[in-house]
């Protein structure tokens, strides 16, 4: 949904084109870039990227237009288990099939695992003895640090990857496929549309008509605005990302 169209609709459940609503352009980029924020801020875009585990580097980059990191997936040695869950099941189509010129996700090495959380207690209990190491990343001065021992086994020859997940730093409206989050998206602008438009409309209670004096609804749109803001922020509280397993 663009914003063209989140505008469109808008307008037309105030009343245009039958009834003028008094927004400019300038406030309609104004009224997006504070939903954006509102997105953002509460809940985000999680983005998605494979990056290569180079033998005897601990230091990793953000990806690219990451604001933070929410989930890394990292591979079990000698593949006992290939991806820890803590998100759930991961979303294949995240991963295009041609991304890295071999197939893309399926032959990367990366499975879905939606086993019991008893299973992977098990399998990292097994990792450990097996390369005395514990399966961790954490975040050190802006950079990935990747625990070396748990990724590489004696005489690997590398071919290994992990599965960054992160916060996105921008995105546009275009980016948010999910229906419930562009219903949420497209709820804010409108009421946010409503403060405004109700505030203007409350600096007079009646203007003149041919028919006679004219009543404003401006206090009727602040209060559903107000009632709108609420249900807003209790709705996207439930559905924020669930928190991945922390380390470190």
């Amino acid at each position: 949904m663009t914003e063209l169209e989140i505008k469109n609709q808008v307008l037309a459940e105030l009343g245009a084109p039958t009834i003028k609503v008094e927004l400019d352009e300038s406030q309609w980029c104004t009224i997006f870039k504070k939903s954006l924020r509102w997105f953002k801020a509460r809940k985000g875009l999680i983005g998605c990227e494979i990056v290569p585990l180079t033998q005897g580097k601990v230091y990793y980059d953000f990806p690219v237009n990451a604001n933070s990191i929410s989930d890394i997936y990292l591979p079990i040695a000698y593949g006992s288990l290939q991806s820890l869950f803590s998100q759930g099941i991961l979303d294949t189509n995240l991963f295009p099939v041609n991304s890295l010129g071999n197939g893309g996700y399926g032959s990367i090495g990366f499975g879905v695992s939606n086993s019991a959380y008893l299973q992977v207690l098990q399998a990292l209990e097994s990792t450990r003895r097996i390369i005395s190491a514990e399966p961790a990343w954490e975040i050190q001065c802006g950079k990935i640090v990747v625990n070396n021992g748990f990724c590489f086994s004696s005489g690997s020859s590398g071919g290994k990857y992990m599965l960054v997940f992160f916060a996105k730093e921008t995105f546009a409206v275009t980016e948010i496929t999910d229906a419930r989050d562009v219903d949420l998206i497209y709820r804010y602008v409108e009421a946010t549309a409503k403060k405004i438009v109700g505030r203007v409309r409350s600096k007079y209670k009646s203007y003149p008509a041919a028919g006679g004096m004219i009543d404003t609804d401006g206090p009727d749109l602040l209060e559903e605005a107000r009632v709108d803001f609420e249900k807003l922020e209790e709705e996207i509280s439930q559905s924020q990302y669930p928190m991945g397993f922390l380390v470190g």
